[in-house]
């Protein structure tokens, strides 16, 4: 069926990307201006960067053309249609057979990404790759954070709607650490439009650790100055156990999570599943009152977290990342960890994203039950 799919898709991909990967509205100066940091995916244990992500002298040969003016997509929170039948094609979709339409790259030698790549077990059987070099010389404090990611980026930016996505973390030994960062972002450095004496950060986070793969964290930021002054939620989920464990009420300015579980999701039980091992189909549905984060286990789609405190849920505009960076640090069991001696490599089947106001992203809220829990998530 997702065969089908993807074939469907590449059909139509010349009308989905000219006419929606840069749609009507110009974006903002801030979130993907020449002067603006595009990078994220932090921990609840790691500090940001503040470097501009608007393409690297050392990114591979095979870097697109040059972008055309970057455009905005902010559909509004709540303008949703009744959900059809079928779910209808993407606003915006991509299989990377190539940098097309462009997305920013950061990858600084030996780090590279690369498109098109022939993979047996993607559904269109290519992918692209984000290498993240193995340096067997270097030692755990060496260039830490997502300042030395290998990424790419959206050359515009996206608003509410569905983000999914497949594809394989990448790799790494269990006394070493990258971080792999799926997620939406913005932070111009700036701006501070809800007046809280701390610069806005708006970024939904799924990242998993390559040293501890059976870990999986879920995060939304609003702000971020500095290690000392932000504002975040985060859930961990165990997927050997289900439990999960979450930023403690009034601690949304630290880091660090309940030693408590907060409960269990029976359907994300896994025991012996290695999140860096195989291909995964995950993502999250973003309105202004609620996050849902959904991962796809044996073709069902599971609720991992059905957030809905307005106060926390950031707003758009927002670009798409994905990258890959080093950590000095276990998150979940503590201790200092290595920087990766091999290559780790994420691969990156396809990219899809619904628009709020097109039926499918009011579908896919459809799914959660009345409680809000899916297939046995918890809130």
């Amino acid at each position: 069926m997702r065969q089908q799919a993807k074939a469907f898709v590449r059909l139509t991909v010349a009308m989905l990307i000219v006419g929606t990967w840069a749609c009507s509205t110009p974006a903002p100066s801030g979130p993907l201006g020449t002067a603006t940091t595009v990078e994220g995916s932090r921990s609840p244990t790691s500090s940001p960067n503040g470097s501009p992500t608007t393409g690297d002298d050392d990114a591979p040969d095979d870097d697109a053309p040059d972008d055309e003016e970057s455009e905005s997509v902010t559909p509004s929170a709540d303008s949703v249609p009744e959900p059809p039948e079928s779910t209808p094609l993407p606003t915006v979709a991509t299989d990377f057979l190539s940098n097309d339409p462009p997305w920013t790259l950061k990858a600084t030698a030996p780090n590279s990404v690369h498109f098109g790549i022939p993979h047996a077990m993607a559904d269109d059987d290519v992918v692209a790759t984000l290498t993240f070099a193995g340096q067997p010389a270097f030692s755990n404090g060496d260039a830490v954070g997502p300042a030395h990611a290998v990424q790419i980026a959206t050359s515009n930016t996206f608003g509410y709607g569905t983000y999914r996505a497949r594809l394989r973390p990448a790799a790494c030994a269990p006394d070493e650490e990258v971080v792999n960062g799926i997620f939406v972002y913005a932070n111009d450095g700036a701006t501070d439009a809800n007046q809280n004496g701390m610069i806005d950060n708006n970024e939904i986070d799924i990242e998993i650790l390559c040293g501890e793969p059976d870990i999986l964290y879920l995060s939304l930021w609003t702000d971020y100055t500095d290690d000392d002054h932000f504002r975040k939620k985060t859930r961990a989920i165990d997927i050997v156990t289900g439990a999960f464990y979450e930023t403690e009420p009034g601690k949304e300015g630290q880091y660090g999570l309940s030693g408590t579980a907060g409960g269990i999701i029976p359907a994300a039980k896994s025991p012996g599943m290695d999140l860096t091992a195989q291909f995964l189909e995950l993502g999250f549905t973003w309105t202004a009152s609620a996050v849902r984060f959904f991962l796809m286990l044996e073709d069902e789609e599971i609720t991992l977290w059905h957030f809905t405190d307005p106060a926390y849920i950031p707003v758009p505009d927002v670009a798409f990342i994905f990258n890959v960076w080093h950590t000095n640090a276990h998150w979940w069991a503590g201790g200092a960890a290595d920087y990766p001696a091999k290559n780790g490599m994420m691969l990156i089947d396809w990219f899809q994203y619904w628009t709020a106001t097109t039926p499918s992203a009011k579908a896919l809220q459809h799914l959660l039950d009345p409680g809000g829990n899916g297939h046995g998530g918890d809130d």
